[in-house]
């Protein structure tokens, strides 16, 4: 069995790493349970010494042994000694007695404390088995894990408008457009195993290639179908393609990062972030557990989304359709010029500076909303802000006029701007009208303050 130790082998420093923490721990854990179960009283009845047990006397004048007496088989041989009794049979104790108390016995519920607490200690030292196996010197086995990396460089011609196509299983991707008429490709490769020589091999099982078909040029991987237990390969790709070009890349496991386009960008990465700047086109980034990055693009609808993680917008400028959204996670925007917006998170804030729009939509299931649109936003905008806890402000554009309708459950609501109010005013509710406009602003908090200016 190994023994977990904390100290580090000559000539290397010690690390006392947080697993190694967690066995003791779980160790302390089991021997406090174990002390629980079993009563102090009980655990001296179960260390005490029994009793001699008291002994028949001998009959001096049969010490020779005698057949079975009987004659059935089977039958008490007393080879010297008489034949035992029901009385001899009363005398010796059927449970544990502890001489301090002069033989009192130790009841059925203490038997099995002690019962009890001899199991635990055998869990405990199973479980500090194990972690001797799996930590050694503060490391783990996977940090022991042998590590090869390969680099392989390939191109491939790529006409202006065509689409390069990059997915990995595990790895991050970078593409970049640069004023070039091919795709040049740095794959490196990283492959995990027991033994450096089992990593090489698999690192070297690993063929890169490209897959031409129409104006569709995808890059591909072959790797080893069945890998085994503690083995693992990754592979990551820094692109360049021609400046006019489309990029669709996708990662189960690692970040992705599309910059300098001309042309349109779908990016997803499963868990990791997902980032795209300086493109001129449609953008499609998500991410199943990561944050959302996109600035300074232009000219095409922008679609991001994040199931975990935040999502960032700045510097869009001539978009048709913007939507963002987080299932738990901020959303923020900035300098965002476009013809529909939709901002939206189950989870946290949402704030828009700087909007200019014809039509908004700000909604967060728990979070505030707060919402400032450039002065020159369209006068008719028709903007529905909604939380279901959280406070919600709306900074209007200049000469804004249209219906207003705001609401709030359980809060105050402020508007400072000229309304005509038709009917009663409400300390939770306003409806009226601004100016003989055709906009329409409608604003409600589930719990909280509304501010409209």
């Amino acid at each position: 069995m190994m023994m977990l130790s904390a100290s580090a082998p000559a000539g290397k420093p010690s690390r006392f790493r947080t697993g190694e923490w967690s066995w003791w721990v779980a160790a302390a854990s089991g021997v406090f349970g174990a002390c629980r179960w079993l009563s102090p009283s009980a655990l001296g009845k179960a260390c005490a010494e029994p009793p001699a047990l008291p002994l028949p006397p001998i009959d001096a004048t049969t010490t020779r042994p005698q057949r079975n007496q009987g004659g059935k088989s089977g039958s008490f041989c007393n080879r010297g000694l008489p034949r035992p009794t029901k009385d001899m049979y009363d005398t010796v104790p059927s449970r544990w007695y502890r001489l301090a108390e002069g033989g009192k016995a130790i009841g059925d519920g203490e038997m099995v404390r002690i019962t009890r607490f001899v199991v635990s200690l055998a869990v405990v030292v199973g479980v500090l088995s194990v972690g001797g196996c799996i930590i050694v010197n503060g490391e783990s086995n996977w940090d022991r894990q042998a590590k090869f990396e390969r680099t392989v460089e390939l191109q491939h011609e790529m006409p202006a408008g065509a689409t390069l196509v990059a997915t990995t299983g595990s790895g991050s991707i970078v593409a970049a457009g640069q004023d070039t008429d091919r795709a040049a490709v740095v794959a490196k490769i990283q492959a995990r195993a027991a033994t450096e020589e089992e990593a090489q091999e698999l690192a070297e099982a690993v063929e890169i290639s490209f897959q031409q078909a129409g104006d569709r040029l995808t890059l591909k991987a072959n790797k080893p179908s069945r890998l085994g237990w503690r083995r693992s390969i990754s592979i990551s790709y820094d692109i360049i393609v021609p400046r006019r070009s489309h990029i669709e890349c996708e990662s189960g496991s690692g970040s992705v990062q599309v910059q300098d386009l001309t042309g349109n960008v779908k990016a997803r990465a499963g868990s990791g972030s997902a980032e795209a700047a300086r493109i001129e086109g449609a953008v499609y980034l998500h991410s199943g557990s990561g944050s959302i990055r996109c600035e300074e693009v232009r000219g095409g609808d922008l679609d991001l989304n994040t199931g975990s993680g935040g999502v960032r917008l700045s510097h869009a400028t001539e978009i048709g359709t913007c939507r963002a959204h987080s299932s738990s996670g901020s959303v923020r925007v900035q300098h965002l010029q476009a013809e529909s917006v939709r901002l939206d998170t189950g989870s946290g804030g949402v704030t828009a500076e700087d909007l200019h729009c014809t039509r908004l939509h700000a909604n967060s299931g728990s979070g505030n909303v707060s919402v400032t649109f450039a002065p020159a936003a369209p006068s008719n905008v028709m903007a529905d802000l909604g939380t279901g806890s959280g406070n919600v402000t709306a900074v209007m554009p200049a000469g804004f006029a249209g219906r207003v309708e705001l609401s709030t459950g359980s809060g105050s609501v402020r508007i400072d701007l000229p309304v005509l109010v038709r009917g009663e005013i409400g300390r939770r509710r306003i409806t009226g009208t601004i100016g003989e406009g055709t906009g329409h602003l409608t604003a409600r908090t589930g719990s909280g303050s509304l501010n409209v200016r």
